[in-house]
């Protein structure tokens, strides 16, 4: 795409991201016990699929959503298990977040 060839540009686009995110995380009200009661509904498979999904999409939007989500994990799934959900989820995250910093802003700090 033209749009990544210049990289002080992939750059300023990689931090208004990050910044709009931030702004649109902030205009959200969630509902934890919305997502308790969601995830009490569905068998114990299928709801640890979705809090892994939750988490991840989730914290990639709003930033505060993990100390709700972690809570609630523990007393839905137990110790053990949501430790190990969570666990698997910021891996998740962590990969997701540093492709998209490696992909919008590499060269740019190699150049600078």
């Amino acid at each position: 795409m033209k749009i990544f060839e210049n990289i002080t540009l992939r750059f300023i686009y990689f931090i208004l991201l990050i910044t709009g995110l931030f702004i649109l995380s902030s205009t959200f009200s969630i509902q934890p016990q919305t997502i308790d009661k969601f995830l009490r509904g569905t068998p114990l498979f299928y709801s640890c699929i979705l809090f892994v999904f939750l988490y991840v999409v989730g914290t990639f939007f709003i930033w505060y959503l993990k100390d709700p989500l972690k809570i609630i994990g523990a007393v839905l799934f137990g110790a053990y298990l949501s430790t190990l959900l969570i666990y698997i989820a910021e891996i998740i995250n962590a990969v997701v977040f540093f492709n998209l910093s490696s992909i919008l802003g590499r060269e740019f700090v190699e150049k600078n």
